[in-house]
């Protein structure tokens, strides 16, 4: 854990506590996720993948960096990663707040899951309940565009279950 001492404009000291261990491992995991979702996956399945491949100048997916296990690879990383971020910012989080942490990203990564399993009918009230915008345009894209697979859902398990442990396993050795 790094401790870094801050001022506040008032000239009082701050302690910002932060688990770089976790921090790191979150944010390389993602950045893996975020390589497989761009370069293992057709263009126009994300935002952020049809830009890459405008600015890379292709029309098509032409990389599979961990090949079928890249379909699932995102999903296990997601909530993984998030977990890892969120323990991250608070580094000494009792074993209720781990569980409610991982159950907070468990259950919001099963509900665009689920979301995908319904996804015109989100698609629909997405667009009539809100303004179009890049936010609620990339939302319904992700509903609509999206495929549901129970496989995901364990992936999504997996990746909340890995997390929990590596976070147990880590208090019980600092202890």
């Amino acid at each position: 854990m790094a401790k870094t001492t801050e001022k506040l404009t008032s000239g009082q000291p701050i302690d910002l506590i932060i688990d770089q261990r976790s921090a790191g491992i979150g944010l390389g995991v993602l950045f893996i996720g975020g390589l497989e979702y761009v370069w293992g996956r057709a263009p126009h399945s994300s935002h952020l993948g049809k830009l890459v491949h405008h600015w890379l100048g292709q029309d098509t997916c032409t990389y599979s960096i961990f090949g079928p296990l890249g379909n699932y690879l995102p999903d296990f990383i997601h909530p993984f990663g998030c977990i890892c971020l969120t323990l991250a910012a608070l580094p000494n989080a009792g074993p209720v707040l781990k569980r409610t942490v991982c159950a907070f990203w468990l259950l919001f990564n099963v509900a665009f899951e689920l979301g995908q399993h319904y996804g015109r009918v989100l698609d629909e009230m997405i667009h009539a309940a809100f303004p179009q915008g890049i936010l609620t345009t990339a939302l319904a894209d992700f509903f609509h565009c999206g495929t549901f697979d129970p496989g995901d859902l364990i992936a999504i398990l997996m990746g909340t279950v890995s997390a929990y442990g590596l976070h147990q396993r880590w208090s019980t050795t600092r202890d």
